[in-house]
C-alpha cells in the first residue's frame, strides 16, 4: 500500500498477523505528488503537480523524470493507466 504525506512517499509493509503495517519512507523531496501508480518492476509513477512532471520512484528511492506534463495533471496519463491496468 502506498501513502503520500506532503512531499514524502511511504510504503506500508505488513509484518505478519493483524498488526498495523510498518511504514517505510521510499523517497522525499517530491513536489506535490499525486496519483501514484505501482508498476510491476516495483517502481512507482507519480505526477508532480508543482514540478509539471511524471516521475518514476525506484524501490531504492532514486527518482527519474520520465515525462514533462506541463503542470495541472493529477494522475498518470491514460495511456500509462491503460497499459498498467487495462482500463
Amino acid at each position: 500500500m502506498l501513502r503520500q504525506h506532503g512531499n514524502v512517499l511511504h510504503k506500508a509493509e505488513k509484518k505478519g498477523g493483524k498488526r498495523m503495517p510498518q511504514m517505510r519512507e521510499i523517497t522525499s523531496g517530491l513536489r506535490f505528488p499525486e496519483g501514484p501508480v505501482a508498476m510491476d518492476d516495483g517502481s512507482v509513477l507519480v505526477v508532480e503537480i508543482a514540478r509539471g512532471t511524471l516521475t518514476r520512484v525506484r524501490p531504492n528511492g532514486a527518482k527519474e523524470v520520465i515525462a514533462e506534463t506541463g503542470g495541472g495533471r493529477r494522475r498518470a496519463p491514460s495511456s500509462i493507466r491503460r497499459k498498467r491496468f487495462g482500463s
